[in-house]
């Protein structure tokens, strides 16, 4: 660890929402079970994040033919890092349209193979659940009542139970820093605030 004195500089308390709040499919909570502990569950804490916190990925596909128009496909890895996609779709494209969501919500359908190209249907609202920061966390703690699984990395795990008065988590744009604040959010640190690029102490997890 180095620490160093330097300014201050508040942004502000975080929220404990999620700027895209996340409706999940039945189907997705289920299939993504059974990647707990492999490559393509942890490339699927990175889309999530993504999606949660941008309202995109970093890398998106469209659908082929005019029965899946609309669906975004999001690469989650596998033989040659483009085996299986998560599909979804933001509100109001043709898919979800129907449901009726709120603003900037997103819906998580499912887990294919990039072979698969069956037409998908978006389904009803009430097999959509909506994903928390703390459905999250409960996935972090393996609770049992956890909504389901994901394998985080060890660095936001220490960083998320730690109790340190300060702490700071460093990485690449989109590898997680703002959805490990969130889950700290939510173990009832309300007063947690995000302080900048340039914290007093830099601690180098």
């Amino acid at each position: 660890m180095i620490c160093e004195k330097d300014e201050l500089r508040s942004d502000g308390k975080l929220k404990k929402e999620l700027p895209f709040p996340l409706m999940v499919h039945d189907e997705f909570i289920e299939e993504s079970s059974k990647h707990k502990t492999d490559n393509i569950g942890q490339k699927l804490t990175l889309v999530l994040q993504q999606l949660s916190s941008s309202g995109r990925t970093t890398r998106v596909k469209g659908c082929r033919g005019q029965e899946n128009r609309g669906w975004r496909r999001s690469p989650l890895g596998g033989a040659g890092g483009n085996q299986y996609y998560l599909w979804w779709a933001p509100i109001g494209a043709d898919p979800v349209k129907h449901l009726n969501g709120s603003k900037e919500s997103i819906y998580v359908r499912k887990i294919r193979h990039h072979d698969d190209h069956a037409p998908l249907v978006g389904g009803d609202k009430d097999i959509y659940q909506l994903l928390e920061p703390k459905d999250i966390y409960q996935a972090i703690q393996k609770e049992d009542n956890a909504l389901f699984h994901m394998p985080w990395t060890d660095e936001q795990i220490t960083f998320i139970k730690s109790d340190a008065p300060i702490r700071v988590l460093r990485g690449y744009p989109g590898t997680g820093k703002t959805m490990a604040l969130w889950q700290t959010t939510t173990q009832g640190k309300s007063d947690l605030k995000k302080i900048g690029t340039r914290p007093i102490c830099r601690n180098r997890i």
